[in-house]
């Protein structure tokens, strides 16, 4: 299951989304000027601690959406039952 939900993302379509915006957003010059930035010590590093600021960032987000979801889970789960409940007693009637 967790191959199966890390793999469910295709890196080339991530890549085109990515660079598409970079594109759209930069001139041809400002994006020859970031090419050459990034293509440094200091852009890499630049690079590098941005990445992993969103890693970060992005862990962060994860963890408490799944908190959230697990501590709302059961109120979801008791309105699915009564839902289902009303669903059946309904059915049953002519």
């Amino acid at each position: 299951m967790v191959a199966r939900i890390v793999g469910s993302w295709d890196e080339t379509e991530a890549a085109r989304i990515y660079a598409s915006e970079i594109v759209t957003a930069l001139s041809p010059e400002e994006l020859q000027e970031a090419l050459d930035y990034y293509s440094t010590e200091k852009g890499r590093n630049t690079y590098n601690a941005i990445a992993k600021g969103q890693a970060k960032m992005n862990a962060y987000i994860s963890g408490r959406l799944a908190e959230s979801m697990r501590a709302e889970f059961g109120a979801f789960m008791e309105q699915m039952k009564e839902l289902a409940k009303e669903y059946r007693e309904k059915q049953k009637k002519p």
